[in-house]
């Protein structure tokens, strides 16, 4: 099974449904009880990268946008949003199996 990553991906990278899941991690990230590591696991093609990184904005982001009683949302438009779509922050990694 050959593991790769586009770039053109990341870049433009949106999240569709996942909603729960979007919600709760918001959520966690709002009352800082983020758990120190997470496993996005499931079978190919179900958004766990895009979720990851979704996720990952919402951690560096400078000026997370919150809209009524939902969670924060990343801004999309910082320089750290922009870096991790592009795959540019080092600090940000992908780890998969060999």
């Amino acid at each position: 099974m050959g593991w790769k990553v586009n770039k053109k991906t990341l870049q433009e990278f949106k999240v569709y449904g996942h909603t729960e899941i979007r919600e709760k991690l918001g959520l966690l990230f709002q009352e800082g009880r983020l758990p120190h590591s997470l496993l996005f696991w499931g079978p190919p093609g179900v958004g766990k990268t895009s979720t990851a990184f979704w996720l990952a904005q919402l951690l560096n982001c400078l000026s997370p946008v919150k809209k009524d009683d939902s969670p924060p949302e990343p801004c999309g438009i910082c320089r750290f949003c922009r870096l991790i779509a592009s795959g540019n922050l080092g600090s940000v990694l992908i780890i998969i199996p060999l």
